[in-house]
């Protein structure tokens, strides 16, 4: 009996034994893939497949618009007034503006402009010619001239950043900037100073049209004589009309301290005592010139429209 019920249980043991190898527990593991993030700024590119924005490590050269679009203004309109520009009110406008860039990254950049103004003005004024014998009827006219020449330069360095997806970028930063301007004015005249005319006539307007009253004309006007410095915020657009080529302009806000220097006036008379013409320079402000605090104002320091390139 005791062998019939082992010989059961041996064989309940083998059948379980060949069941548990023709049908093997199978463990299923599931995999679960996660995508890799997409970048939040995708670069914008053109048909052609170039980048249209500025990338880190490129440089950019940039020039003042407004004269340009100033002549086309000209061209186009009838009555021949100019194109709207940005400008500003503490009183260096009016120069040409050439700026430099580099991306530290794709919405960074260190800055520096060069900003200078260069301009001459002739203003003639008719007078009778100095005549031992004159004729009363066929009076000889020459001209005085007055030339005023104005000059300025100023330099800016400064951070700058870019903010934006499309081809439309903000523009904002800081920068620091000094400069220097002044203005001179000589003067010719027609009629020479000599023994026989101490005194010639004076066109009307040229150096006020007058002598002073030690018998002296002025030939020389050093005036204007300037330095100034501050700090200026700024903000504006760059839209990109083409791959790295942006048209854009900005406005800002300075704080700048300006020392004037002094003004110096040369004239000349005739000697007597050695019968040649004489020129004594006077000197009307004080050596040290003075400080003036131009105190926050609205302006572009001539950097009113610009146009960039990108390389």
């Amino acid at each position: 009996m005791k062998k019939s019920l082992i010989l059961i249980y041996l064989s309940v043991f083998f059948c379980v034994a060949v069941a548990a190898q023709e049908n093997p527990t199978t463990t299923t593991t599931t995999t679960t893939t996660t995508a890799a993030p997409q970048p939040k700024n995708e670069k914008l590119v053109s048909k052609k497949g170039i980048y249209i924005l500025p990338e880190q490590g490129e440089f950019a050269l940039g020039v003042d618009a407004t004269p340009f679009i100033s002549y086309l203004g000209h061209v186009m309109s009838r009555n021949g007034s100019n194109s709207p520009e940005f400008n500003y009110g503490n009183g260096f406008s009016g120069g040409n503006a050439v700026y430099g860039k580099y991306m530290l990254d794709d919405n960074k950049a260190v800055r520096i402009r060069l900003g200078f103004t260069d301009s001459k003005t002739t203003n003639l004024y008719p007078v009778v010619a100095s005549s031992l014998t004159p004729d009363p009827t066929a009076q000889q006219w020459i001209n005085d001239e007055a030339a005023t020449l104005n000059r300025s330069f100023y330099i800016a360095l400064g951070l700058e950043k870019h903010r934006g997806k499309s081809r439309i970028q903000g523009v904002y930063g800081a920068e620091l900037f000094f400069g220097a301007s002044r203005r001179d004015i000589n003067y010719v005249y027609g009629n020479s100073i000599n023994n026989d005319f101490n005194r010639p006539d004076i066109g009307n307007g040229t150096g006020a049209g007058t002598y002073n009253a030690a018998d002296q004309r002025i030939i020389e006007d050093n005036l204007n004589k300037s330095v100034f410095g501050g700090v200026r915020g700024f903000a504006g657009v760059e839209y990109f009309i083409a791959p790295k080529l942006s048209l854009g302009g900005e406005f800002g806000y300075s704080l700048m301290v300006q020392k004037f220097g002094t003004e110096d006036q040369t004239f000349e008379y005739w000697d007597g005592a050695s019968l040649s013409v004489k020129k004594i320079t006077n000197r009307l402000l004080d050596p040290n010139g003075s400080f003036k605090f131009i105190g926050l104002s609205t302006d572009n320091l001539s950097g009113s429209i610009n146009v960039f390139l990108y390389f």
